[in-house]
C-alpha cells in the first residue's frame, strides 16, 4: 500500500525514549587580529577529533534482558501406584509418590457470589452451541483490508518476506479397508526413545471400555500431569478449559470420533504458529504403562476421557517427541493455544508491589485473561510446593481482610500445606460464603498474597488483545497488522547496522487517538522456529517516529532506545504511546548475519492508514535523531514546534569545508528569528553511510542585516565573543565525526545566523537541520546544495 508524503513540522514527543549523547571533543579555534589586518585564520584540528565511540556504530554491547530465569525444570508427578515402579526418569527422579491417587471425580466448586465475576467460569464448560459451524483456520489471506477474526478482533496480512518458507499443510490422514490411521512417522520410538522399560503404545480402545474424547465438557479440574514434563503447557491447557470458545478453537467439535461409525483412530486439533492456525493429526496410539495406565498427561475426573492425555501427544508431535515439549516458558504455550500476547511480571526482581500485583490479577481474571506462575527451584518442597514447576493462578479472594491467591498444580494434587491451604486454621475467621471454600487435594489451593510474592517468582499474563496499561484488563487494541519478513542478506543488519534491517512505514491517523491526543501501540515480534529450544537467536523490534520525509531523506526518532532490549524468546512485544503520524518499524536481531523469518504484530485501536515495505528502496536515505538530556533551565524546556530543513554538501558549489579555507562562506546557512526568550534545540544530522564525515556547526547573533555570510565576515567575526552564540554548556561550537550534532541555546529575541560545514571542500553528502522550540521560531536556509 502506498501513502502520501508529508512534512512533520508540529508535533509532540514522548518520553518513551532518549537518545544517546554525543561528547564534543573539538578545541576552540582562535583567530588574532593585527592592525586589522585579517591573515588566513589557523586551520581547525586535523583531523577532527571523533566521538569516543567511533561512527556508525550504536553502543556496544546492545542492550539485553537481564538473563531470564530458566524454564521450569517441569518436575513430574509419578505414574499410577504400582507394586513394581518404574527406574527413576532421568534426568530429573520424580518427586515423592502421593499416598493416594487424585480423587476419580472431584466435585466442583459451588457456583461463586454474583458479585465475584471471575469465580463464575468454574463449571464444565461444554461447546457453546453458537460454535458448531466454525471452520478450521485457514492460512492468512495476504492484503490490505482488515478481516474479522472468530475471536472479535481484526487482522490484515502483509507478506514483505524475500525468501519465503513454505507452511507444511497436514493433510486429513486417509485410511483404507476399515484400518485405523497409524502414524508411520512418529512411532513410540521417536515420541520416546528414551522411556523406561515397560512402556507400550495402545489404543484407548485397548484401555478402556468406553472412551470418549469429553465426558461431560471440560474444566481445569480435568488435567492431570503425568510423567512427561510439560507443565508449563498443562498449566495453560487448564486455563482454556474454562473457556469454550478458546478450546474449541484448539480442539474442534468432531476433532476425534471414536464410539462412532466413522472412527479411524485419528486425533485433529490446531495450534498458533507464525500467524496460522496449523492443523495437527495424530493416530490415538498412547504411551501406558502397567498394562492400562497413562503414562503422559491424562484427564484426572474420568479415565474414560482422552482430551487431555491425545492434546499432549498432539503437541508433542508438532515439535518431533515428548522429550522435546519437556521443559518450557508459559509464555510460549500461550501463544501456541490462543494466538496472544503474553507479559511475564519478574516478583523476585521486584517489578511489582503487592497492591499493583493483586489488582492486575483479579482484573486480568475478571477480563478473562490467562494467568500462571512458577515456583523456583530454590523452593522445592517447601510447605508441599514444586520447585522449578509451572502453576495455573484460576482466583483472587479477600477472606478476613486478607487477600488471597488461588493458584493450582497442573499435577492435580500435591497443594501447598502453608498458611490458608485445604483446612486450615485460617478459614475458622472467614464467614460462611465469603470466600469460594477450598475442595480436596485436587490440586487447586489458596495462599496469601505475602506468602505468594515470597515464594513465587514469577507471573506470566496472557490478553487474547495487549493489556496496554498493565491493569491487567485487556484494551481496545483490536486491529492487528501482521506483517511477514525476514532477514536476509544484506538485510540480515543486526544491532550494529540496525537501520539496514529490514523496514515497514506504518500511518497511525488521530482515530486511534484518545482523550489526550495519544495513540497506545503495542509492537510484538515472533521468530519463526522448527525446533523449539535450539532455534532460538535474541530478537526485538523498535519503532521510529518520522519527523521528516522531504526528498526521499527520512529523519527519523527512535522510541524506545533506552528501555528496549533484545530477548531469546519466541516473540517480545514493546509499548509505545505515540501521536497521530508516521512510524516505521524496524525488527533486528542481536548479532549480523543471522538469517531467519519473523512475523511482527502491530496492535492498535483503529485501522493503520498505511502499511508499506521500504526495505529494497535505495532511494529513501535515513538520518538519526539523538534527543541529549537538557541540564536545569530558567525557561520551559517542553519542546511544542519542529522545523526541518533538507540540504546536501556539493563539491564545487556549497561544499566550503572549513574555516581556513577561502570558500567557508559558501557552506550551508541559516538565519534563525527568535520572537520570545526560551529554548532552542538545534540537530545537524547526515546520511547514515558506512563512513561519515566530520559536522561543524556554529552561531553568531547578528545586530546587521548581513545573510548569508561571507567568508570576510566569517573570518572577521569567527571567535568575537561580542558575537558568538554560546549553548547551554557554555561550547561556541561543535566539530565532531557523528551521525548528527545537537547544539542547545536558550537565545534572546533577535536574528541569529548559523554556519554548518565539514571537513574539506570535496567531501558531500546529505544533511537535515532541525529547529526544535517552545515557542515557534523563524528558520530560512541558503547554500542547501
Amino acid at each position: 500500500m502506498g501513502c502520501a508524503a508529508s512534512t512533520d513540522t508540529n508535533h509532540q514527543y514522548n518520553n518513551l525514549g532518549h537518545g544517546h549523547n554525543n561528547h564534543d571533543t573539538r578545541q576552540n579555534d582562535t583567530i588574532h587580529h593585527h592592525n586589522n589586518v585579517q591573515p588566513t585564520p589557523a586551520r581547525d584540528p586535523t583531523p577532527p577529533p571523533k566521538d569516543p565511540t567511533p561512527p556508525p556504530r550504536d553502543p556496544t554491547p546492545p542492550p539485553r534482558d537481564p538473563t531470564p530465569p530458566p524454564p521450569p525444570r517441569d518436575p513430574t508427578p509419578p505414574p499410577p501406584r504400582d507394586p513394581t515402579p518404574p527406574p527413576p526418569r532421568d534426568p530429573t527422579p520424580p518427586p515423592p509418590r502421593d499416598p493416594t491417587p487424585p480423587p476419580k471425580d472431584p466435585t466442583p466448586p459451588p457456583p461463586s457470589p454474583p458479585e465475584e465475576e471471575h469465580e463464575q467460569e468454574f463449571t464444565p464448560a461444554p461447546y457453546p452451541s453458537h460454535l458448531d459451524g466454525m471452520n478450521s483456520p485457514v492460512p492468512p489471506s495476504f492484503g490490505s483490508d482488515y478481516v474479522k477474526t472468530d475471536m472479535g478482533t481484526y487482522e490484515v496480512h502483509a507478506d514483505f518476506r524475500k525468501c519465503p518458507q513454505d507452511y507444511d499443510y497436514e493433510q486429513v490422514p486417509v485410511t483404507s479397508g476399515g484400518c485405523l490411521y497409524e502414524d508411520r512417522e512418529f512411532p513410540l520410538d521417536v515420541a520416546l526413545p528414551n522411556r523406561p522399560n515397560g512402556i507400550e503404545w495402545k489404543r484407548p480402545t485397548d484401555i478402556r471400555s468406553r472412551p470418549v474424547l469429553f465426558s461431560d465438557g471440560t474444566t481445569r479440574y480435568d488435567i492431570g500431569q503425568g510423567s512427561i514434563g510439560t507443565c508449563w503447557f498443562l498449566s495453560m491447557v487448564s486455563v482454556i478449559a474454562d473457556r469454550p470458545k478458546l478450546i474449541r478453537q484448539v480442539i474442534p467439535r468432531n476433532a476425534y470420533k471414536v464410539g462412532t461409525a466413522e472412527y479411524k483412530g485419528i486425533f485433529h486439533c490446531r495450534f498458533w504458529r507464525y500467524g496460522v492456525w496449523d492443523d495437527v493429526y495424530i493416530d490415538d496410539h498412547l504411551p501406558i504403562i502397567y498394562g492400562d495406565k497413562v503414562y503422559s498427561a491424562h484427564s484426572a475426573t474420568d479415565e474414560n476421557e482422552m482430551w487431555v492425555a491425545l492434546l499432549e501427544k498432539a503437541f508433542a508431535r508438532s515439535y518431533g517427541s515428548y522429550e522435546a515439549v519437556t521443559g518450557g516458558l508459559t509464555a510460549d504455550s500461550f501463544i501456541a493455544l490462543t494466538a496472544g500476547v503474553p507479559e511475564m511480571i519478574d516478583i523476585a526482581k521486584g517489578q511489582t508491589s503487592g497492591d499493583s500485583l493483586f489488582n492486575r490479577i483479579a482484573n486480568a481474571l475478571r477480563s478473562g485473561a490467562m494467568v500462571a506462575c512458577t515456583v523456583p527451584e530454590k523452593h522445592d518442597n517447601h510447605k508441599g510446593l514444586v520447585g522449578g514447576h509451572a502453576y495455573s493462578l484460576t482466583g483472587t479472594a479477600v477472606g478476613n481482610g486478607t487477600r488471597l491467591i488461588r493458584v493450582r498444580n497442573p499435577w492435580g494434587k500435591h497443594e501447598w500445606t502453608g498458611p490458608w491451604s485445604d483446612g486450615s486454621n485460617e478459614w475458622s475467621s472467614v464467614p460462611e460464603g465469603e470466600v469460594q471454600r477450598p475442595n480436596v487435594d485436587d490440586g487447586e489451593f489458596y495462599m496469601s498474597l505475602e506468602d505468594f510474592m515470597m515464594y513465587f517468582s514469577d507471573v506470566t499474563i496472557c490478553c487474547l488483545t495487549p493489556d496496554f496499561d498493565r491493569d491487567g484488563c485487556s484494551d481496545t487494541l483490536n486491529y492487528i497488522t501482521c506483517l511477514y519478513g525476514d532477514w536476509r542478506g544484506s538485510n540480515a543488519a543486526g544491532f550494529q547496522k540496525k537501520l539496514q534491517n529490514p523496514k515497514y512505514l506504518i500511518e497511525v491517523t488521530d482515530n486511534s487517538c484518545d482523550e489526550r491526543g495519544n495513540v497506545p501501540l503495542v509492537v510484538q515480534i515472533i521468530q519463526r522456529t522448527y525446533q523449539r529450544k535450539r532455534d532460538k537467536i535474541s530478537i526485538r523490534c523498535d519503532l521510529y517516529k518520522v519527523l521528516s520525509s522531504e526528498g526521499g531523506v527520512y529523519v527519523v526518532d527512535e522510541l524506545g532506545s533506552n528501555t528496549n532490549s533484545y530477548k531469546q524468546d519466541q516473540q517480545a512485544s514493546f509499548r509505545y504511546l505515540v501521536t497521530p503520524g508516521k512510524y516505521i518499524v524496524i525488527p533486528s536481531a542481536i548479532e549480523e548475519g543471522l538469517e531467519k523469518e519473523f512475523m511482527v504484530r502491530v496492535f492498535s485501536s483503529a485501522p493503520l492508514h498505511c502499511f508499506e515495505n521500504l526495505t529494497d528502496d535505495q532511494s529513501i536515505k535515513y538520518m538519526l535523531f539523538d534527543r541529549p538530556d537538557l541540564p536545569q533551565l530558567d525557561v520551559p524546556t517542553d519542546i511544542r514546534t519542529c522545523q526541518c530543513v533538507t540540504g546536501a554538501f556539493v563539491q564545487g558549489s556549497n561544499a566550503g569545508g572549513q574555516v581556513s579555507n577561502d570558500t567557508v562562506g559558501n557552506n550551508p546557512q541559516f538565519r534563525v528569528t527568535v520572537t520570545e526568550r526560551g529554548i532552542v534545540r538545534f540537530q545537524l544530522m547526515q546520511e547514515m553511510k558506512e563512513e561519515l564525515m566530520p559536522l561543524g556547526f556554529r552561531m553568531w547573533r547578528m545586530d546587521e542585516d548581513i545573510f548569508p555570510l561571507t567568508t570576510d565576515w566569517i573570518w572577521n567575526n569567527y571567535s568575537d565573543d561580542s558575537k558568538l552564540a554560546r549553548m547551554t554548556d557554555n561550547d561556541d561550537g561543535k566539530f565532531v565525526v557523528s551521525k548528527n550534532v545537537s547544539a542547545d541555546y536558550v537565545l534572546e529575541p533577535g536574528q541569529y545566523v548559523v554556519l554548518i560545514h565539514l571537513d574539506g571542500q570535496s567531501q558531500e553528502t546529505k544533511f537535515v537541520m532541525m529547529a526544535e522550540s517552545h515557542d515557534s521560531v523563524g528558520l530560512e536556509g541558503s547554500h542547501l546544495g
